[in-house]
């Protein structure tokens, strides 16, 4: 029998620099999520989209970020140590209606269920857009 489909949580957030005097940090982002920002050159984040849904194997399910962004995960397989192989990209809207969404992130990644992985550098109105996975069975 196929394994469980593992329960895949995003948190996409929007990064920006806007010359506060203390870090601004969403109040609804998981404290794990809020303590992974700490390591960015920005003083604002903002949760965009804050979602959580299983993920069967071999399956790709979407995450809308935003009109312009949507993260697709496919949980590949299960490791015989319990982590789990899972297939993640970023996709981007179309310039133009009818033409085919941009892959402007793609990444493989064997990770252990429960543990923070942070993806940035996707560009985003004045900022960065930084997405957060956790997946857990």
């Amino acid at each position: 029998a196929a394994p469980p489909a593992p329960t895949v949580h995003m948190w996409a957030v929007h990064a920006t620099q806007e010359d506060r005097e203390a870090r601004y940090i969403s109040p609804e982002l998981d404290p794990r999520v809020q303590d992974a920002m700490a390591d960015m050159p920005f003083d604002t984040y903002r949760a965009l989209r804050i979602a959580s849904r299983p993920a069967p194997y071999t399956w790709e399910t979407r995450f809308p970020i935003n009109d312009k962004y949507s993260l697709i995960a496919k949980p590949v397989s299960r490791e015989p140590d319990g982590r789990i192989r899972i297939a993640v990209r970023v996709e981007m809207a179309p310039e133009k209606e009818g033409d085919k969404p941009i892959n402007a992130l793609e990444i493989r990644l064997v990770v252990t269920p429960g543990n923070l992985v942070k993806f940035r550098g996707l560009r985003l109105d004045k900022g960065e857009l930084v997405v957060v996975l956790l997946a857990r069975e």
